[in-house]
């Protein structure tokens, strides 16, 4: 969608890097902001357009980031193993 020549996520990025003036590094591709430098280029290379690249070995659900892969894993499927933690096998 083009508006006045601008893509309206060009819009909405330029709205939200100047209503956020704490964070001083902002995604062209979204508009998210970050503080650090490191946070906008993994927001980058990881997020922003990218579809999800890390698959639950136990379901289907799928996630972008590996952490958030362990966090899914930790919070949905602890039972499965919880014996092992508790009890681990030497």
């Amino acid at each position: 969608m083009l508006v006045s020549g601008y893509t309206a996520v060009g819009i909405h990025a330029g709205l939200v890097c100047t209503v956020a003036k704490k964070k001083k590094y902002c995604c062209e591709g979204c508009g998210r902001n970050y503080s650090y430098l490191g946070g906008l280029r993994e927001h980058q290379k990881y997020i922003c357009g990218k579809s999800p690249q890390f698959k639950c070995p136990y379901c289907d659900h799928m996630v972008k980031l590996k952490q958030n892969l362990n966090k899914h894993i930790a919070h949905k499927h602890l039972g499965l193993f919880t014996d092992s933690i508790i009890n681990p096998i030497h």
